[in-house]
């Protein structure tokens, strides 16, 4: 940088140790060893020097056995507008240099591993990371858009509907070449599994799914479909992180329908969203009594970076550029989000029993960190009944509902700068 116009190279070691060129090209090293290389600038305002110690490396067989992959991880990543983000390098391959960026962040740049010093992020926006790793096998980076989420206040979560269908892309009911049937869901294929990859490093958990279903027709009353969440960090669909058994006599056909995970499934990265079907032929006329169909994207080109969808048949994945020579994508919409990782630490800090209830409930906190709290109870109207408690030991608050009718009610705990909310049922 600076503008040089004299350049002047040291490499010692080589067959030609010294040259004046901007850019020097055939190097020759024609024995073993480690060497170093020095570079020398200057301007009409002075001159610099920087050297690389043992930065060549010489074998006889090929010393390049690990090039790096880059792998980065920060906590946290939700925040309020000047507070700050540590930043851990997790790169295998041993690399040799770090380069970081943090647009939006202070300081904006870091060639350490692992930062030493936080990154303060000063203004409300959504922010981009990006790392690039190297050593003289070769170099790896990665951009994890949208990673840093920067709010003007406190916040505890963000959520998000994903989608991987482009703006204008029409979805259809695509029947299968020589068969009966449609794609995704029911055909003469037995297709029994269909999935989608969303290659997402924003968010922590997936909450529930948005499907457009096109058919729902059940064969028999305990027909289902199963939709699942499985890490996308496999080359196929099978490490399932979690699923929701749904009848399809629930679901209905030409709408959007919502099916939410019994509990907050937890992702890391890149996720598949997938669901299996079964085939039942009561009448054995080579045709399946249910009929359940989501729908695909209209035929891309066939190029796999074009390609979100997968298809299971015979218990063997194929992409759809694999099986069907087109690439294409299924309109499923998860609905991800990020959470602040202190607050589920607070919140399974923090016990509820018995739950349902017919009165009596016993509030017990695990965390010792939490104190100068207090504990309110809230209806479904979000009217407050209760506010205080009695203690019955050192962590234990018990409360009486018994007067109250039969509901939801709301359990609230707050400790100044978190709030933790449990939910009770009250039977009678």
């Amino acid at each position: 940088s600076g503008n040089p116009y004299q350049w002047s190279w040291q490499f010692p070691g080589a067959v030609t140790t010294e040259s004046d060129q901007q850019n020097p090209m055939g190097i020759q090293y024609n024995d073993e060893g480690e060497f170093s290389v020095t570079l020398t600038v200057s301007n009409n305002l002075g001159l610099d020097t920087n050297t690389k110690e043992l930065y060549i490396k010489v074998s006889e067989e090929d010393p390049c056995t690990v090039a790096p992959t880059v792998a980065f991880d920060a906590n946290p990543r939700l925040i309020a507008a000047g507070q700050s983000v540590q930043f851990e390098d997790l790169s295998i391959g041993y690399p040799s240099y770090h380069t970081w960026s943090f647009p939006g962040g202070t300081p904006s740049y870091s060639n350490e591993g692992s930062p030493t010093n936080p990154i303060v992020y000063s203004t409300p926006g959504i922010y981009d990371v990006t790392l690039t790793v190297n050593n003289s096998c070769g170099a790896s980076y990665i951009t994890k858009e949208n990673y840093i989420y920067v709010f003007s206040g406190a916040v505890q979560s963000y959520c998000d509907t994903l989608t991987t269908i482009n703006p204008g892309e029409v979805v259809e009911a695509r029947v299968p070449p020589g068969t009966w049937g449609f794609l995704a869901g029911h055909n003469g294929l037995t297709i029994k599994e269909y999935a989608n990859y969303f290659e997402a490093h924003t968010f922590s958990q997936v909450k529930a799914v948005l499907v457009p279903v096109i058919y729902a027709n059940y064969g028999t009353y305990t027909s289902k479909v199963t939709f699942y969440i499985a890490d996308g960090n496999y080359p196929t669909p099978d490490s399932i992180l979690g699923s929701k058994n749904v009848y399809i006599r629930d679901l209905v056909a030409n709408q959007t329908n919502l099916v939410t995970f019994d509990n907050p499934i937890e992702i890391d990265g890149p996720f598949y969203v997938g669901y299996k079907i079964t085939y039942v032929d009561a009448n054995s006329d080579g045709y399946s009594d249910d009929m359940f169909v989501v729908g695909m994207a209209a035929p891309r080109a066939n190029i796999p970076e074009y390609n979100q969808m997968y298809l299971k048949k015979s218990n063997v994945w194929y992409t759809c550029n694999e099986y069907f020579d087109f690439s294409s994508s299924l309109p499923l919409r998860p609905i991800s989000c990020l959470v602040d990782i202190e607050q589920l630490i607070a919140e399974t800090s923090v016990n509820v029993f018995p739950n349902p209830s017919s009165g009596l409930v016993t509030i017990q906190l695990t965390d010792e960190s939490i104190s100068n709290f207090s504990i309110e109870i809230y209806d479904a109207l979000g009217r407050k009944i209760i506010n205080g408690n009695s203690s019955i030991g050192s962590n234990e608050y018990v409360t009486d509902l018994s007067a109250y009718p039969e509901g939801l009610y709301i359990i609230r705990i707050n400790s100044g700068d978190r709030i933790i909310n449990k939910k009770l049922l009250l039977t009678k």
